[in-house]
Protein backbone atom coordinates (compact mmCIF):
# COMPACT_ATOMS: atom_id res chain seq x y z
CA UNK A 1 0.00 0.00 0.00
CA UNK A 2 1.61 3.43 -1.14
CA UNK A 3 0.05 7.03 -0.46
CA UNK A 4 0.56 9.45 -3.03
CA UNK A 5 2.99 12.57 -3.34
CA UNK A 6 2.52 15.65 -4.85
CA UNK A 7 4.07 15.21 -8.32
CA UNK A 8 2.60 13.14 -10.84
CA UNK A 9 3.23 9.60 -12.20
CA UNK A 10 6.57 8.93 -14.34
CA UNK A 11 7.21 5.86 -14.95
CA UNK A 12 8.57 5.77 -18.49
CA UNK A 13 7.07 3.29 -20.98
CA UNK A 14 9.83 1.69 -22.04
CA UNK A 15 10.01 0.59 -18.71
CA UNK A 16 6.87 -1.70 -18.55
CA UNK A 17 7.84 -2.91 -22.08
CA UNK A 18 11.65 -4.13 -20.71
CA UNK A 19 9.68 -5.81 -17.76
CA UNK A 20 7.06 -6.95 -19.76
CA UNK A 21 4.50 -5.34 -17.55
CA UNK A 22 0.63 -5.87 -19.42
CA UNK A 23 -1.23 -3.00 -20.41
CA UNK A 24 -3.81 -3.73 -18.58
CA UNK A 25 -1.53 -2.94 -15.49
CA UNK A 26 0.28 -0.14 -16.59
CA UNK A 27 -0.86 3.50 -14.65
CA UNK A 28 -3.17 5.58 -16.26
CA UNK A 29 -0.25 8.89 -17.12
CA UNK A 30 -1.85 11.87 -15.18
CA UNK A 31 -4.04 10.31 -13.22
CA UNK A 32 -2.25 8.45 -11.07
CA UNK A 33 0.28 10.56 -8.91
CA UNK A 34 3.34 9.26 -7.78
CA UNK A 35 4.25 7.54 -4.39
CA UNK A 36 5.54 9.39 -1.06
CA UNK A 37 7.47 6.84 0.23
CA UNK A 38 7.75 8.60 3.47
CA UNK A 39 5.27 5.66 4.78
CA UNK A 40 4.69 2.51 3.46
CA UNK A 41 2.79 -0.24 4.27
CA UNK A 42 3.81 -3.71 3.51
CA UNK A 43 3.04 -7.25 4.55
CA UNK A 44 6.51 -9.11 4.55
CA UNK A 45 4.71 -12.55 4.79
CA UNK A 46 2.65 -11.95 1.29
CA UNK A 47 4.92 -9.68 -0.18
CA UNK A 48 8.64 -10.44 0.44
CA UNK A 49 9.13 -10.37 -3.27
CA UNK A 50 8.21 -7.22 -3.80
CA UNK A 51 10.46 -5.85 -0.76
CA UNK A 52 13.47 -7.92 -2.23
CA UNK A 53 12.70 -6.01 -5.85
CA UNK A 54 12.76 -2.75 -4.54
CA UNK A 55 15.74 -3.26 -3.13
CA UNK A 56 17.17 -4.39 -6.54
CA UNK A 57 16.07 -1.53 -8.05
CA UNK A 58 17.63 1.04 -5.42
CA UNK A 59 20.70 -0.78 -5.41
CA UNK A 60 20.76 0.16 -8.89
CA UNK A 61 18.86 2.75 -8.81
CA UNK A 62 21.04 6.57 -9.09
CA UNK A 63 23.09 4.26 -12.32
CA UNK A 64 19.98 2.91 -13.69
CA UNK A 65 16.61 2.46 -12.51
CA UNK A 66 15.73 5.98 -11.30
CA UNK A 67 16.16 7.38 -14.58
CA UNK A 68 13.89 5.16 -16.11
CA UNK A 69 11.43 5.26 -13.79
CA UNK A 70 11.63 8.83 -12.10
CA UNK A 71 12.80 10.52 -15.78
CA UNK A 72 14.44 13.10 -13.39
CA UNK A 73 10.81 14.35 -12.64
CA UNK A 74 10.58 15.90 -8.98
CA UNK A 75 11.18 13.76 -5.64
CA UNK A 76 12.67 11.31 -8.26
CA UNK A 77 14.11 8.14 -6.02
CA UNK A 78 13.04 5.36 -4.09
CA UNK A 79 9.96 6.34 -3.89
CA UNK A 80 8.01 4.84 -6.79
CA UNK A 81 9.99 1.28 -7.03
CA UNK A 82 7.90 0.01 -4.54
CA UNK A 83 4.95 0.32 -7.08
CA UNK A 84 7.29 -0.85 -10.39
CA UNK A 85 8.29 -3.88 -8.06
CA UNK A 86 4.64 -5.04 -8.06
CA UNK A 87 3.50 -4.42 -11.46
CA UNK A 88 6.60 -6.12 -12.50
CA UNK A 89 5.50 -9.03 -10.05
CA UNK A 90 1.99 -9.20 -11.36
CA UNK A 91 1.30 -8.74 -7.24
CA UNK A 92 -1.68 -7.07 -5.73
CA UNK A 93 -1.33 -3.39 -4.13
CA UNK A 94 -3.51 -0.78 -3.53
CA UNK A 95 -2.57 3.20 -3.70
CA UNK A 96 -4.35 5.50 -1.49
CA UNK A 97 -6.58 7.71 -4.02
CA UNK A 98 -6.92 10.32 -1.30
CA UNK A 99 -4.67 13.59 -2.27
CA UNK A 100 -2.20 14.74 0.17
CA UNK A 101 -2.63 18.12 2.84
CA UNK A 102 -0.70 20.45 3.09
CA UNK A 103 0.44 21.89 6.58
CA UNK A 104 2.36 25.19 7.24
CA UNK A 105 2.20 28.75 8.21
CA UNK A 106 2.94 32.18 6.35
CA UNK A 107 5.88 33.86 6.92
CA UNK A 108 6.26 37.85 8.08
CA UNK A 109 6.27 38.53 4.12
CA UNK A 110 2.90 36.56 3.91
CA UNK A 111 4.39 33.81 1.79
CA UNK A 112 3.36 30.02 2.36
CA UNK A 113 5.39 28.05 3.74
CA UNK A 114 4.62 24.14 3.48
CA UNK A 115 5.86 22.58 6.45
CA UNK A 116 4.66 18.80 6.90
CA UNK A 117 2.20 16.37 4.39
CA UNK A 118 -1.07 14.88 6.21
CA UNK A 119 -2.13 11.64 4.39
CA UNK A 120 -5.33 9.32 4.38
CA UNK A 121 -6.87 6.81 6.34
CA UNK A 122 -6.28 3.49 4.14
CA UNK A 123 -9.73 1.84 5.02
CA UNK A 124 -11.88 5.13 4.87
CA UNK A 125 -9.83 5.89 1.33
CA UNK A 126 -10.48 2.04 0.04
CA UNK A 127 -14.21 1.85 1.18
CA UNK A 128 -14.85 4.96 -0.50
CA UNK A 129 -12.54 5.00 -4.10
CA UNK A 130 -11.57 1.00 -3.89
CA UNK A 131 -13.71 0.47 -6.46
CA UNK A 132 -12.38 2.66 -9.14
CA UNK A 133 -14.81 5.57 -8.48
CA UNK A 134 -14.18 8.38 -10.76
CA UNK A 135 -13.04 11.02 -8.63
CA UNK A 136 -13.59 13.85 -10.90
CA UNK A 137 -15.28 16.83 -9.42
CA UNK A 138 -13.42 16.36 -5.72
CA UNK A 139 -11.81 19.27 -4.86
CA UNK A 140 -8.40 17.62 -4.52
CA UNK A 141 -6.48 20.80 -4.39
CA UNK A 142 -6.21 22.10 -1.15
CA UNK A 143 -5.90 25.84 -0.85
CA UNK A 144 -2.77 27.14 1.09
CA UNK A 145 -4.14 30.09 2.56
CA UNK A 146 -7.98 28.33 3.17
CA UNK A 147 -6.82 25.46 5.69
CA UNK A 148 -10.33 25.06 7.45
CA UNK A 149 -12.27 22.30 9.12
CA UNK A 150 -14.76 21.62 6.24
CA UNK A 151 -11.56 20.64 4.20
CA UNK A 152 -10.96 17.28 6.90
CA UNK A 153 -14.86 16.85 7.87
CA UNK A 154 -15.87 16.32 4.16
CA UNK A 155 -12.44 14.44 3.16
CA UNK A 156 -11.02 11.38 4.22
CA UNK A 157 -9.59 11.77 7.60
CA UNK A 158 -6.08 11.49 8.50
CA UNK A 159 -3.60 8.62 9.14
CA UNK A 160 -0.21 9.63 8.70
CA UNK A 161 1.58 13.23 9.39
CA UNK A 162 5.26 13.42 7.62
CA UNK A 163 7.11 15.69 9.08
CA UNK A 164 8.38 17.27 5.59
CA UNK A 165 10.47 20.29 6.17
CA UNK A 166 10.71 21.14 10.31
CA UNK A 167 11.67 17.59 12.03
CA UNK A 168 10.37 17.35 15.40
CA UNK A 169 14.23 17.11 16.86
CA UNK A 170 15.02 19.19 19.98
CA UNK A 171 18.41 19.71 19.20
CA UNK A 172 17.17 21.09 15.41
CA UNK A 173 14.61 23.43 16.96
CA UNK A 174 17.30 25.09 19.05
CA UNK A 175 19.10 25.90 15.69
CA UNK A 176 15.80 26.98 14.03
CA UNK A 177 14.74 29.13 16.59
CA UNK A 178 18.56 30.49 17.96
CA UNK A 179 17.43 34.06 16.68
CA UNK A 180 13.64 34.39 16.51
CA UNK A 181 10.87 33.46 18.53
CA UNK A 182 9.14 30.09 18.07
CA UNK A 183 6.29 30.12 15.79
CA UNK A 184 3.66 27.50 15.16
CA UNK A 185 4.48 25.43 11.90
CA UNK A 186 0.75 24.07 11.56
CA UNK A 187 -1.65 27.34 11.25
CA UNK A 188 -4.21 28.45 11.82
CA UNK A 189 -3.57 26.72 15.09
CA UNK A 190 -7.75 26.43 16.28
CA UNK A 191 -8.48 25.28 12.96
CA UNK A 192 -5.64 22.33 12.92
CA UNK A 193 -6.76 21.61 16.26
CA UNK A 194 -10.81 21.06 15.35
CA UNK A 195 -9.57 18.93 12.38
CA UNK A 196 -7.61 16.73 14.29
CA UNK A 197 -9.49 16.76 17.44
CA UNK A 198 -6.36 17.67 19.94
CA UNK A 199 -3.58 19.62 19.39
CA UNK A 200 -1.06 18.20 16.97
CA UNK A 201 1.52 20.63 16.94
CA UNK A 202 1.69 20.40 20.63
CA UNK A 203 1.31 16.70 21.13
CA UNK A 204 4.27 16.12 19.41
CA UNK A 205 6.41 18.87 21.19
CA UNK A 206 5.38 16.99 24.34
CA UNK A 207 7.65 14.34 22.81
CA UNK A 208 10.63 16.37 21.74
CA UNK A 209 10.72 17.76 25.58
CA UNK A 210 10.37 14.17 26.91
CA UNK A 211 13.23 12.89 24.10
CA UNK A 212 15.74 16.33 26.34
CA UNK A 213 14.25 15.93 29.40
CA UNK A 214 12.65 12.36 30.35
CA UNK A 215 15.44 10.50 33.34
CA UNK A 216 14.98 7.54 30.79
CA UNK A 217 17.87 8.93 28.84
CA UNK A 218 20.10 8.64 32.34
CA UNK A 219 22.26 11.85 30.79
CA UNK A 220 22.60 9.92 27.06
CA UNK A 221 23.94 12.77 24.50
CA UNK A 222 22.45 12.55 21.08
CA UNK A 223 25.02 12.79 18.51
CA UNK A 224 22.75 15.09 16.32
CA UNK A 225 22.81 17.63 19.18
CA UNK A 226 26.32 17.28 19.36
CA UNK A 227 26.51 18.45 15.81
CA UNK A 228 23.76 21.06 15.99
CA UNK A 229 25.68 22.94 18.86
CA UNK A 230 29.08 22.88 17.28
CA UNK A 231 26.73 24.73 14.45
CA UNK A 232 25.27 27.27 16.98
CA UNK A 233 28.68 27.91 18.72
CA UNK A 234 30.17 28.87 15.23
CA UNK A 235 27.03 31.29 14.06
CA UNK A 236 27.46 32.92 17.15
CA UNK A 237 31.14 33.35 17.11
CA UNK A 238 30.31 34.51 13.38
CA UNK A 239 27.50 36.83 14.27
CA UNK A 240 30.11 38.44 17.34
CA UNK A 241 32.77 38.88 15.13
CA UNK A 242 30.85 40.44 12.68
CA UNK A 243 29.24 42.68 15.09
CA UNK A 244 32.83 43.70 15.98
CA UNK A 245 33.85 44.34 12.45
CA UNK A 246 30.47 46.58 12.38
CA UNK A 247 30.95 48.73 15.36
CA UNK A 248 35.25 48.76 15.31
CA UNK A 249 35.65 47.06 18.38
CA UNK A 250 38.55 44.80 18.86
CA UNK A 251 38.01 41.08 18.41
CA UNK A 252 37.35 39.06 21.52
CA UNK A 253 39.26 36.01 22.57
CA UNK A 254 36.73 33.97 23.98
CA UNK A 255 34.85 33.28 20.43
CA UNK A 256 36.25 29.58 20.93
CA UNK A 257 33.88 27.82 23.82
CA UNK A 258 34.04 24.87 25.34
CA UNK A 259 30.08 23.08 24.06
CA UNK A 260 28.71 20.94 26.42
CA UNK A 261 25.05 19.92 26.33
CA UNK A 262 23.17 19.27 28.95
CA UNK A 263 20.16 17.05 29.38
CA UNK A 264 18.16 16.32 32.65
CA UNK A 265 20.64 14.24 34.80
CA UNK A 266 23.89 15.46 33.16
CA UNK A 267 26.31 16.88 35.41
CA UNK A 268 27.04 20.64 34.98
CA UNK A 269 31.06 21.39 33.05
CA UNK A 270 32.92 24.19 33.13
CA UNK A 271 32.25 26.82 30.23
CA UNK A 272 29.48 27.55 27.81
CA UNK A 273 26.72 25.18 26.94
CA UNK A 274 23.40 24.78 25.17
CA UNK A 275 21.43 22.90 27.93
CA UNK A 276 19.44 21.24 25.68
CA UNK A 277 15.96 20.48 28.00
CA UNK A 278 15.83 23.65 29.48
CA UNK A 279 15.91 25.53 26.56
CA UNK A 280 13.50 23.48 24.43
CA UNK A 281 11.41 24.07 27.61
CA UNK A 282 11.56 27.52 27.29
CA UNK A 283 10.67 27.40 23.76
CA UNK A 284 7.54 24.91 24.79
CA UNK A 285 6.69 27.72 27.01
CA UNK A 286 6.74 30.78 24.60
CA UNK A 287 4.80 28.50 21.91
CA UNK A 288 1.97 27.37 24.51
CA UNK A 289 1.42 29.51 27.36
CA UNK A 290 -2.16 30.47 27.51
CA UNK A 291 -3.33 28.11 24.40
Amino acid sequence: MTWPDYWAETMSPAFFRIANVSSDRIPVAGWSGASEAAQLLVSKSKHLQILELATYYNFYGPSHYYEIIGQNAYGTGDKDTFQAAALVLNATYYKVKTPLQTLGYHDEKGEWMPMAIVQANPTIDQSRFGDGTDRTGFDYVFPDDQFTLQHLQTRVPPAFLHAEKSKPNAGLKLWEFRKTAPIRAYQPADQVMKAFGFDLERVIWDQMVWTACGEELNGHIFSSWEEISDIILKAEADDKEGQNQDTGAAPTTDNKVEMNIKPAGAVNQTGSHIDVCGSITTLYTMLFDGL
